[in-house]
Parts: C-alpha cells; structure tokens; sequence
C-alpha cells in the first residue's frame, strides 16, 4: 500500500510538469536525481544498478556490448589497471583487493553506461529532459527544507554534528552544484528562468556555507564566460592547464611555502589570514608532498594514505595530520600511484576537457558542458578523496546526465553538433 501510494503521489507531481507517465530509459536515470541530490551515496547504488539493466538487457538481445571508442575510454581503463598493479606495493594487497575490486567496477560501469552503444531508441536521446527538471526541481525543494529545519532546531535531518548543524549538509550542497548545469540545461530557453533559478541555487548555497560548493559553482561560471568570451582556443587552454596543474601540484605546494603551516608539533597558528581548517589543509598537502618526495616514481601504492607513518606530524593526541587521504586529487595520485599516475589522470583530464571545449563550435554550449566538470574537478581538489565509491559514481552520472541535457538541447534547437 505505502509503495502504491508512493507512486500516485509521485505521478501527480510529476504530472504537475506536462511530463508522460510512461517511463523511458532515460527517465529512469534523471527521476533518480533527486536522490543523488538528497542522498549522495545513493550515486554508488543508481550507477550499479543502471550497469546491471545494462548488462541484462544486452543478453536478452543477445547482442555483443560495443562501446564508443575514445581516448577516454582507452585513458580510463588504463587508469584502472594501473591504480590496480600499484596494490601490489601498498602496505596490506589482500586487505585492499576489495577495495581495488570496487574501483575498476565502478570505472567499468560508469565506461560502459557513458560509452556504450544502447540501440534504437538510444538511451541518450531518449525523453528524459523533463523528468530531468522535474527531479532536480524536486531534489533543491528537498535540501531547502533541510536547512530550514537545521537552522530552526539546531539539529540535522541526516544526523547531528557537535558545532554545525549544517555541516552534514555539505555534500548535498557539492551535489547540488555540480547538477545545477544539467538541471539549468533543460529549463525554458528563457533569461529570467536561468537568472532565477541561479540566483535561488547560489542563495542556498550561500545559506548552507560550504565553500566547496560555492567554489565549484564560481569556477563554473568562470569557465562558461572563458569559453563563450575567447573561443575554442581558450576552451583548448583551459584543458592544458588543468592536466598541467595535476603534474605539477606537488611542485606548486612546495612554491606557494605551505610547509610554513606545519611544524612536528602542530599546526602554525600564527599564520595570519588563514581559517584554522584551511591552515591545516595546506598543512596536510605540505605533508603529502614531502611522502612524494620519498617515493616519486612508484608511489606508496592504491590506497596507503591512511597508512602511511605520521605519529611524529600528529596534530593533538586524537588528531593525525593527514586523516585518511590528502583530500586533494592530484597530491592524492601522485602520492599513491606515482608519476604514471600522475602522467594517465592528468592524460585523462586533457582529454576530458580537450572534448568538452572542441564537441560544438556554440561557445555558450560548450561551456555549460565544460563547467559541471571543472567544478568536479576544483572539488576534487580541496575535499574529497579520490576512492570515495559515492564520489566517483557521481563523476559518471554527472556526465550521463548532461548527455541527456545535451540531447535534450539538440532536438530543441536542432543543432546537430550538440551531442557529446
């Protein structure tokens, strides 16, 4: 009965929005934005269980799974064995298969979803853009009464924590950036409804106080007016620079003098200007590069992070100087899987970026493609660490869902070089 219920419930909102009851492939993806917004972990669950449909529905068909070759594909996968062989010379292999395993599953499922060929009607350019507003309309009403709830009672929806009650929101309000693009690409092709709903999003945002969240939709926007303002070449820039930057990050920590934020006992408090948690990050990513330093070829090995000796950098007794991962991308790969590593991920966001800036000659549209991913990106690199299985499930269903938005724009416009 609660299920039934569920659903009529579900189909008068949705119904709300002119959208058909019947389901698409499509559809069924964009539908579970709202819960990728509301419940970010969820991403790991959607993506699986998309990649399982998949799978089923080719042998059914009895057809051969093909994929859409790319230099991406290619730089993935690559990546996957590589971060694989590299357990071999972490500190504990058998305890970390599991770990391995679910990567390369995740980077599997995501390659196969994105890249691969679904047939007639393909599962891309199905109808799924209304359901796509729908949804993401749905997931930004949800964490709005989430914070009007914390801010009124002082306690979270989705637990507690002892300082900030909004703090738990933090990952809804990264989430909810980063799918801000897709959501913005399927409104009315109307100014006020762009400029409204970025002002709402941006206010929440604000309201929530992540800053990670805020940034990633700052570098969004930046990028979007690179693109649109200087053309493909500085679309073409832009993705020199960020693979460069994924090189050359332990170089530019050592330059920028973050090591003056840390000492053996502790952070340096008198470092002026700087927030307690961002003295300590530059800490961490001082600590982090001078581990590079002591294996720069090879790395640690998949996953030693959290391993790796620090007793002598701890912060307080309860406090190590490095919790876990370096929350920074590149320092992170650089660490772990070592220059190959380094030279694959920063391969892989050349070409990442490199199609994004060159797939269409409308700038406008080629840099909305461009800013969920540089916001991924900027992310990436200040909090999140690089094997959180939620973190790189939204990577993938981030991408899949501006295809929709994409396709969604093309069939609009009638524009045929929109289609990534």
């Amino acid at each position: 009965m609660t299920i039934k219920w569920t659903f009529y419930v579900l189909d008068r909102v949705m119904s709300n929005f002119s959208i058909k009851t019947k389901l698409y492939p499509a559809s069924a993806f964009s539908i579970f934005l709202c819960f990728v917004i509301v419940i970010p972990k969820s991403a790991v669950v959607f993506l699986i269980l998309f990649f399982a449909i998949q799978l089923i529905k080719n042998m059914r068909n009895s057809c051969a799974l093909k994929l859409n070759t790319s230099s991406t594909l290619f730089l993935l996968i690559g990546f996957g064995a590589w971060l694989a062989i590299t357990g071999f010379w972490s500190f504990d292999y058998l305890a970390l298969q599991q770990s391995i395993l679910k990567v390369v599953l995740l980077i599997l499922a995501g390659c196969t979803l994105f890249f691969a060929k679904m047939g007639s009607p393909d599962l891309i350019k199905s109808d799924g853009s209304s359901w796509l507003e729908a949804s993401g309309a749905m997931g930004f009403g949800v964490i709005v009464l989430a914070f009007l709830y914390a801010s009124v009672t002082g306690q979270s929806l989705w637990g507690s924590y002892y300082f900030d009650p909004l703090t738990t929101l933090n990952n809804n309000a990264v989430v909810l950036s980063l799918m801000f693009w897709p959501f913005i690409l399927v409104l009315p092709k109307k100014t006020l409804f762009y400029l409204f709903s970025g002002i709402c999003i941006f206010s929440l945002l604000l309201a929530l106080k992540s800053l990670a969240a805020i940034g990633a939709l700052v570098v969004g926007i930046s990028v979007i007016a690179g693109r649109k303002i200087g053309g493909r070449r500085v679309g073409v820039l832009m993705a020199v620079i960020a693979a460069l930057l994924v090189i050359a990050a332990p170089s530019l920590i050592k330059i920028s003098g973050a090591g003056s934020f840390a000492t053996p006992f502790g952070i340096n408090n008198e470092s002026l200007g700087f927030t307690s948690s961002s003295r300590h990050r530059l800490a961490m990513w001082s600590f982090a590069t001078e581990k590079i330093d002591e294996k720069p070829w090879l790395g640690w090995g998949f996953g030693a992070s959290r391993h790796i000796p620090q007793e002598a950098w701890r912060l307080a007794p309860n406090m190590e100087i490095m919790p876990l991962h370096p929350h920074n991308l590149a320092l992170q790969t650089r660490l772990e899987l070592g220059l190959p590593g380094s030279l694959i991920l920063a391969g892989l966001v050349f070409s990442v970026f490199y199609r994004l800036a060159t797939f269409t000659n409308d700038g406008w549209v080629s840099g909305l493609a461009m800013a969920p991913a540089a916001g991924w990106l900027f992310v990436a690199n200040v909090s999140y660490g690089m094997w959180q299985s939620w973190w790189i499930a939204l990577a993938f269903l981030l991408a899949i869902f501006m295809k929709f938005a994409l396709a969604s724009r093309q069939r609009s416009v009638e524009s045929p070089d929109t289609d990534l």
